[in-house]
C-alpha cells in the first residue's frame, strides 16, 4: 500500500491561495497602496498639498532653488541642500508629532480609519530615517552628498506627509445630503418606537 505523498511546502507557506505568507507585511502595504491612490481624487487633498505643503511650505529652498538654476547665482549652491533639509525635517516633525498625539485630535474621528500599529512603526521609523539625511543635507563639504541626502529626504518628507495626512476627515469634501421631496434628509433615523403596533 502506497503511502501519501508529503507535503513540500516550505513552513511559513500559506495553506490557500488567497492567504498571504506573511499577512501582516500584506496588510502593510495594502494599508500604504490606499494611503497613496485614494487622496488622488480628492480635489481638496491636492491642490492643498501642491500650493500650501509644497510651494507655501518649501518657499525657503525654492527661493535659492530659483536663484540658483535662473539667475544663476552661485551663492546659492550651497543653500539649497540646506533649505531643503530643514523644510523635510519640518514636514517629518509634524507627522510624528500627529503619531504622538493621535491624528486628528478633539475632533470628531468616527469616519476616519484608524492607522494600523504595523503602519505607525513604518512611518516612525522611516521618520528617523531622516534624521541622519538632514545631518549629511546641511553640511557644505560635500555638496554632491549634501545634494543626493536631501533629494532623498525631500521625497521622503512629502511621501510620508502624503500617506499620514490620506485618512484625515478635513480633506474629504462630502456631497450635500440628498433632500427628500417632502423636504427632510433621506438618512435621518425616525423618532419614535414601534410599541402598540399591530403586525
Amino acid at each position: 500500500m502506497n503511502k501519501p505523498k508529503e507535503s513540500s511546502a516550505a513552513p511559513c507557506a500559506s495553506s490557500g491561495d488567497t492567504i498571504p505568507k506573511f499577512p501582516e507585511w500584506a496588510r502593510l502595504c495594502s494599508e500604504l497602496r490606499r494611503r497613496v491612490c485614494e487622496p488622488l481624487g480628492r480635489v481638496i487633498f491636492v491642490i492643498y498639498f501642491f500650493t500650501v505643503v509644497v510651494l507655501l511650505g518649501g518657499i525657503g529652498w525654492l527661493i535659492p532653488l530659483c536663484r540658483l538654476c535662473l539667475l544663476n547665482d552661485k551663492s546659492a549652491l550651497s543653500e539649497v541642500p540646506s533649505a531643503a533639509s530643514a523644510f523635510f525635517l519640518a514636514l517629518l516633525a509634524g507627522g510624528l508629532a500627529d503619531i504622538v498625539l493621535g491624528e486628528d485630535s478633539g475632533s470628531d474621528t468616527s469616519a476616519t480609519p484608524t492607522p494600523s500599529k504595523g503602519f505607525t512603526m513604518f512611518a516612525l521609523g522611516f521618520s528617523l530615517l531622516s534624521v541622519p539625511l538632514a545631518v549629511v543635507g546641511i553640511q557644505r563639504s560635500h555638496l554632491l552628498l549634501a545634494y543626493i541626502a536631501s533629494t532623498a529626504g525631500l521625497a521622503l518628507g512629502l511621501f510620508l506627509w502624503w500617506v499620514l495626512n490620506a485618512d484625515r476627515a478635513r480633506w474629504h469634501d462630502e456631497p450635500p445630503e440628498a433632500i427628500s421631496a417632502a423636504g427632510g434628509s433621506t438618512t435621518v433615523d425616525l423618532e419614535g418606537t414601534t410599541e402598540g403596533l399591530i403586525t
